[in-house]
């Protein structure tokens, strides 16, 4: 029988495999760990960052917890002041438990760039 410890690499595994599809013009990502149990997105969007201001470039991070896939992932904004939807991590966070544990990693990364867009 699969331990917690077991589950949870070859999740993490299989997070990292489904990543690697996701590479483009609009979203690109780097990932930590082995296997990689944080990753920083960078969504290449044109999104407000106040009332007047816009931003091309936008950087989320994930952190996968210690019990991944058991628990929810931290997802902030990363070095960057946060754009003006402040809905946006509140989306990003819901999305995450949408999918659930069979959900799939690189769905969610997709997901959340087309939250930014404007």
């Amino acid at each position: 029988m699969a331990t917690p410890e077991d589950v949870r690499r070859a999740r993490l595994e299989a997070d990292y495999e489904e990543m690697k599809s996701i590479r483009g013009t609009a979203i690109s990502w780097q990932a930590y760990g082995t296997p990689p149990h944080e990753y920083i997105v960078t969504f290449n969007i044109r999104s407000y960052i106040n009332t007047s201001l816009t931003r091309d470039e936008h950087r989320i991070r994930i952190i996968l917890s210690p019990s991944h896939p058991f628990e929810k992932p931290v997802v902030m904004m990363h070095e960057m002041v946060p754009i003006f939807q402040s809905s946006c991590l509140a989306r990003w966070k819901g999305l995450y438990r949408w999918l659930g544990l069979s959900g799939r990693f690189r769905v969610f990364c997709s997901k959340n760039g087309e939250t930014l867009s404007i």
